[in-house]
């Protein structure tokens, strides 16, 4: 197994809190219909992002070794 990292950005005027974020991730140059399911898929709790700064979570998946490739590019 290995492991993506994934980190969320924001620069906002007022802090924000999600209870629940549903994060979805897709093959960048894909062409995604809406019955296509996205290549990883997980649900953060209690994401705050802190107003007049950036903010930046990072979340680890373990992902099976096949889903890695050089080539491949997410967004």
């Amino acid at each position: 197994m290995s492991s993506l990292n994934v980190a969320l950005s924001s620069y906002s005027t007022i802090a924000v809190v999600f209870e629940r974020m549903k994060i979805h991730i897709n093959e960048r140059n894909s062409n995604k219909t809406p019955e296509q399911a996205p290549l990883f898929e997980f649900t953060a709790d209690n994401v705050e992002i802190m107003p007049s700064k950036e903010t930046v979570k990072i979340y680890k998946l373990s992902i099976p070794h096949s889903s890695c490739t050089a080539a491949k590019e997410l967004e």
